[in-house]
Protein backbone atom coordinates (compact mmCIF):
# COMPACT_ATOMS: atom_id res chain seq x y z
CA UNK A 1 0.00 0.00 0.00
CA UNK A 2 1.28 3.09 -0.89
CA UNK A 3 0.30 6.78 0.37
CA UNK A 4 1.79 10.16 -0.78
CA UNK A 5 1.04 13.45 0.97
CA UNK A 6 -2.40 15.18 1.30
CA UNK A 7 -4.25 11.34 1.15
CA UNK A 8 -6.34 10.22 3.68
CA UNK A 9 -6.90 6.46 4.01
CA UNK A 10 -8.43 4.17 6.51
CA UNK A 11 -7.75 0.17 6.36
CA UNK A 12 -10.27 -1.73 8.32
CA UNK A 13 -10.02 -5.56 9.02
CA UNK A 14 -7.26 -5.50 6.03
CA UNK A 15 -4.21 -8.17 5.76
CA UNK A 16 -1.27 -7.11 4.28
CA UNK A 17 1.13 -10.43 3.95
CA UNK A 18 4.23 -11.21 1.88
CA UNK A 19 4.84 -8.00 0.64
CA UNK A 20 8.46 -6.65 0.05
CA UNK A 21 10.14 -3.71 -1.45
CA UNK A 22 13.40 -4.36 -2.51
CA UNK A 23 15.37 -1.39 -2.58
CA UNK A 24 13.04 0.91 -1.08
CA UNK A 25 10.98 1.98 2.36
CA UNK A 26 7.59 -0.15 3.46
CA UNK A 27 7.23 -3.47 2.29
CA UNK A 28 3.51 -3.72 3.91
CA UNK A 29 2.39 -0.09 3.92
CA UNK A 30 4.20 3.45 2.74
CA UNK A 31 3.10 6.62 3.97
CA UNK A 32 4.44 9.53 3.40
CA UNK A 33 2.49 12.72 4.19
CA UNK A 34 -1.64 12.66 5.05
CA UNK A 35 -3.39 10.47 7.26
CA UNK A 36 -3.81 6.84 7.43
CA UNK A 37 -5.42 4.64 10.14
CA UNK A 38 -5.28 1.05 10.53
CA UNK A 39 -7.66 -0.84 12.66
CA UNK A 40 -8.23 -4.66 13.12
CA UNK A 41 -5.48 -4.97 10.60
CA UNK A 42 -2.88 -7.39 10.08
CA UNK A 43 0.22 -6.60 8.60
CA UNK A 44 2.73 -9.42 8.28
CA UNK A 45 5.63 -11.23 6.93
CA UNK A 46 7.08 -8.09 4.74
CA UNK A 47 10.30 -6.67 4.59
CA UNK A 48 11.79 -3.69 3.13
CA UNK A 49 15.54 -1.69 3.60
CA UNK A 50 13.74 0.70 6.61
CA UNK A 51 10.29 -0.02 7.88
CA UNK A 52 9.15 -3.92 6.85
CA UNK A 53 5.57 -3.27 7.90
CA UNK A 54 4.94 0.02 7.84
CA UNK A 55 6.91 3.31 6.99
CA UNK A 56 5.59 6.42 7.73
CA UNK A 57 7.61 9.90 7.04
CA UNK A 58 5.57 12.94 8.42
CA UNK A 59 2.19 11.50 8.46
CA UNK A 60 -0.12 11.00 11.15
CA UNK A 61 -0.57 7.28 11.84
CA UNK A 62 -2.82 5.52 13.96
CA UNK A 63 -2.56 1.83 14.68
CA UNK A 64 -5.67 0.47 16.83
CA UNK A 65 -6.02 -3.21 17.72
CA UNK A 66 -3.84 -4.72 14.90
CA UNK A 67 -1.28 -6.96 14.59
CA UNK A 68 2.44 -6.02 13.26
CA UNK A 69 4.37 -9.50 12.95
CA UNK A 70 7.34 -11.46 11.74
CA UNK A 71 8.74 -8.04 9.50
CA UNK A 72 11.56 -7.20 8.58
CA UNK A 73 14.11 -4.31 7.31
CA UNK A 74 17.89 -4.37 6.09
CA UNK A 75 18.48 -1.08 8.59
CA UNK A 76 15.73 0.48 10.60
CA UNK A 77 12.36 -0.69 11.81
CA UNK A 78 11.44 -4.13 11.25
CA UNK A 79 7.88 -3.85 12.32
CA UNK A 80 7.11 -0.06 12.20
CA UNK A 81 9.88 3.13 11.05
CA UNK A 82 8.34 6.47 11.95
CA UNK A 83 10.36 9.31 11.34
CA UNK A 84 9.52 13.14 11.42
CA UNK A 85 5.85 12.19 11.60
CA UNK A 86 3.78 14.41 13.25
CA UNK A 87 1.62 12.19 15.47
CA UNK A 88 2.25 7.91 15.69
CA UNK A 89 -1.01 6.35 18.02
CA UNK A 90 -0.25 3.18 18.52
CA UNK A 91 -3.39 1.10 21.06
CA UNK A 92 -4.28 -2.54 21.65
CA UNK A 93 -1.64 -3.22 18.56
CA UNK A 94 0.28 -6.90 18.77
CA UNK A 95 3.86 -6.32 17.39
CA UNK A 96 5.77 -9.68 17.58
CA UNK A 97 8.70 -11.29 15.87
CA UNK A 98 10.09 -8.67 13.59
CA UNK A 99 14.04 -7.66 13.28
CA UNK A 100 15.94 -4.92 11.92
CA UNK A 101 18.81 -6.65 10.74
CA UNK A 102 21.91 -4.26 10.24
CA UNK A 103 19.96 -1.13 12.33
CA UNK A 104 17.77 0.04 14.90
CA UNK A 105 14.43 -1.49 16.40
CA UNK A 106 12.60 -4.79 15.61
Amino acid sequence: VYMSEGVNLSMMGTTVSGCWSSEGNGGGVYASGGTIQLTNSNIQACNATSGGGIFSDASYLTIISSIVQECSSNENGGGIYSISSENLIIEGTILSSSQSINGNGG
